[in-house]
């Protein structure tokens, strides 16, 4: 129950350094759409029932899984969430039984994974009108393994251009609404001869500071924090976001943020 009613709370970034999460961890997060569980090769281990599941009370709808999950049931964690959209990164190597079993509102599943396995007995049960995007050249592989092919609508993608990407730790960016990049150095997937969008988000208490494509300064094209571009082939983008000083949230920075600052330290 560590995060348990934190109704404020809409976004969780879960780093490979986390290796157990307690019942209940998030019950209750009324706020809660969002959670990110970071590429790596630890295992996340849940400690789950049907009285105490991980995300009880949470209307989560999006979840990137990038490293293998366990839980010490069969309840999912995700069974009693209103989860829509799933993408399963490319360090996934086993999805257990019943992982995501009862998640009825899943529509749209993403996987990178390029060497496709047999997953756990009913890991998409109840899922089979939701629509599993693969990567291209795999359709065969998914189709023929279960639970994969339980999925009624199965669709490859085409081969995607890449793009090179580096983040710092103070903000996210999500990428045509479907992958979230935190604090990483990395290639992404990106649309070719077509417009793509950013969603730069910093952390509370921090602020967009520069955003570069192939060197040049797009900073000037960012609005409200978003950026609508067409990204030719083999491009590199660069995100920086730094603390902002403006501790009010008023605009400006002047003496106000100081007297913030001092009632924040002091617990006022």
């Amino acid at each position: 129950s560590a995060f348990s009613g934190c109704s404020g709370l809409t976004f969780v970034t879960i780093p490979n350094s986390v290796t157990s999460i307690g019942g209940s961890a998030f019950s209750g997060c009324s706020g809660l759409t969002l959670v990110t569980i970071e590429d790596g090769t630890e295992t996340l281990s849940f400690q789950t029932s049907s009285s105490n599941s991980t995300f009880t009370g949470c209307p989560l709808e999006t979840l990137y899984l990038g490293r293998n999950i366990q839980y010490s049931s069969s309840y999912s964690p995700f069974k009693d969430t209103s989860l829509t959209t799933l993408t399963i990164g490319n360090s996934v190597t086993s999805i257990g039984n019943n992982a995501f079993s009862g998640c009825t509102s899943l529509s749209n599943i993403t996987s990178e994974i390029t060497d496709v396995f047999v997953t756990g007995t009913n890991a998409f049960s109840g899922c089979e009108n939701a629509t599993l995007h693969v990567p291209a050249g795999t359709y065969v592989a998914y189709s023929g393994r279960a639970d994969w092919n339980r999925i009624i609508h199965i669709v490859e993608g085409e081969v995607a251009f890449k793009l090179a990407m580096a983040c710092n730790t103070k903000g996210s960016v999500l990428i045509n609404d479907e992958k979230r990049f935190t604090n990483k150095i990395g290639d992404v997937e990106v649309k070719e001869d077509e417009e793509n969008t950013f969603v730069f988000t910093p952390n509370d208490g921090c602020k967009l500071e520069q955003v570069t494509l192939n060197g040049l300064d797009v900073i000037a094209s960012v609005s409200n924090n978003r950026l609508v571009a067409r990204i030719p082939a083999n491009s590199q983008m660069n995100v920086v976001f730094s603390k902002s000083g403006d501790m009010n949230n008023d605009g400006s920075i002047d003496i106000s943020d100081v007297v913030a600052l001092v009632n924040l330290i002091l617990g006022q």
